[in-house]
């Protein structure tokens, strides 16, 4: 079976620092199921006894005195998530040591330092994008009231309308197609304005 592709910025961050500082870790999902192994270091440890220890180590993770060993290296796991919901799991095997607590403590602030770090990044992204979209917003309606206020016929108010939304939305063609009237501005009955390259000639897309 395949494994699910799954990608997380938090792990490649957490894990290029570890491999620094000489600690595999284990990119798993979130049932602890293995999907890659530490980078670069050639550790040599069964799949199925690495996600054995780490569902270990995900039920006693509050107390770091009862972490997993594996010949005297103990397994510490850090989840990422989203609101209640478990993404994915970094399992880091950690060196023969004194100081382990110590060590934990510090690999979970490092951890902790990158969720937050990345959740920073996921917030000046989305306002980046609402701030664009807002500019494109209000811009429309800028060219929509210019269009409107000026002293200009009806078919040349439309296409001012169709081309301003045409030059500001990402689409390659865009048309406005109105119905049948003969009352209120007949010149605009049936009327279609194209704005782009269409697909095929106006009267085909018309039909």
């Amino acid at each position: 079976m395949n494994k699910p592709s799954i990608e997380s910025a938090v792990h490649e961050a957490f894990s290029r620092r570890c491999q620094q500082l000489g600690i595999a870790v284990w990119f798993c999902d979130s049932s602890g199921n293995v999907i890659r192994g530490p980078a670069g270091q050639g550790v040599a440890i069964d799949a199925a006894k690495i996600t054995a220890l780490i569902a270990q180590a995900a039920a006693n993770q509050a107390n770091n005195n009862r972490l997993p060993s594996l010949d005297g290296q103990h397994l510490v796991v850090f989840e990422e998530k989203l609101g209640a919901q478990t993404l994915s799991i970094s399992a880091a095997l950690l060196p023969k040591t004194e100081s382990r607590d110590h060590l934990v403590k510090m690999l979970r602030w490092m951890y902790d330092d990158l969720l937050h770090t990345a959740s920073d990044q996921k917030t000046i992204d989305q306002f980046s994008d609402r701030l664009a979209q807002t500019y494109e917003e209000n811009s429309v309606l800028m060219g929509l009231s210019r269009a409107l206020n000026r002293d200009a016929g009806p078919v040349e108010i439309i296409e001012s309308i169709c081309q301003q939304l045409h030059e500001t939305l990402p689409f390659g063609l865009l048309g406005i197609r109105l119905a049948a009237t003969e009352k209120q501005v007949p010149e605009l009955s049936e009327k279609l304005v194209l704005c782009g390259t269409p697909p095929a000639e106006a009267q085909k897309l018309e039909r």
